[in-house]
């Protein structure tokens, strides 16, 4: 009978040291995932600001409730475009100049204006 059950308990110590070895680099994906959806989210950011500055309408506004997640910042300034989330920043460049310099949080708005050859912006 003892050996019964120390089998299960090798059985047991086997199963728990396997799952830790797997279970590491599991959380790193999901870790290397929400950093190419930042990196992502940057470029599609700085991509919305350059189809505004080369399309036809004289202001855009961005609400970033609708674009941002919780405890996200978003920083625009000359050329560059900063994502700040969860304690990384991903940087997108423009292809206009942003006279001036804003950065907004989730509860932010970011209103764009065409200005002769470049784009000023505020934030409400």
């Amino acid at each position: 009978m003892m050996e019964f059950t120390l089998s299960r308990v090798a059985v047991c110590a086997c199963g728990l040291m396997i799952m830790a070895v797997v279970a590491g680099p599991a959380f790193g994906i999901f870790e290397d995932r929400a950093d190419d959806g930042y990196a992502s989210l940057a470029e599609d950011l700085a991509s919305d600001i350059d189809a505004f500055a080369s399309g036809e309408a004289d202001r855009m506004v961005m609400d970033m409730t609708l674009y941002l997640p919780e405890g996200a910042e978003v920083r625009v300034s000359g050329y560059v475009l900063i994502l700040s989330c969860d304690g990384s920043e991903h940087t997108a460049l423009l292809h206009i100049e942003v006279e001036g310099e804003a950065s907004a949080g989730r509860s932010g708005v970011l209103v764009f204006e065409k200005t002769g050859d470049g784009v000023s912006v505020a934030v409400f």
